[in-house]
């Protein structure tokens, strides 16, 4: 019985800490919001099992004919360039990926420095929001 409550609690986590996004829905929000020069977005940072964010604005919304997102605070492991789907450009597999806002963690980041949220503190954010 333990067993079968690994995955779903490490699935739950993890989605969490991707404020409940997937590629598949970034891409989706992406694709019928298109992101625009100025808009804030939500950059998550998951090396070395830390939740880091950053509100970063977009300065480019559509580079290129893959109609990549440049950011205007790159990141050391992502760079500035991401694909719609929220993979960094520069390393795809890596774990930074570019989010939607969601307004009830935006409110607890900032543009100047990195915020580490505990797993506690997503879950309480994303349940009020």
């Amino acid at each position: 019985m333990k067993d079968t409550l690994i995955p779903d609690h490490y699935s739950t986590l993890f989605a969490r800490r991707l404020l409940n996004f997937t590629l598949e829905s970034t891409k989706a929000h992406f694709e019928e919001n298109p992101p625009t020069q100025g808009q804030i977005l939500i950059l998550s940072m998951q090396q070395h099992n830390m939740n880091r964010y950053r509100l970063v604005k977009v300065i480019n919304p559509a580079s290129g004919r893959r109609r990549r997102i440049i950011i205007s605070h790159g990141e050391a492991f992502g760079g500035a360039s991401y694909y719609r789907s929220g993979k960094s450009c520069f390393a795809p597999t890596g774990q930074t990926k570019l989010l939607p806002p969601v307004p009830a963690v935006a409110e607890r980041l900032s543009f100047d420095h990195d915020t580490t949220l505990s797993d506690e503190d997503l879950a309480e954010l994303l349940a009020s929001g």
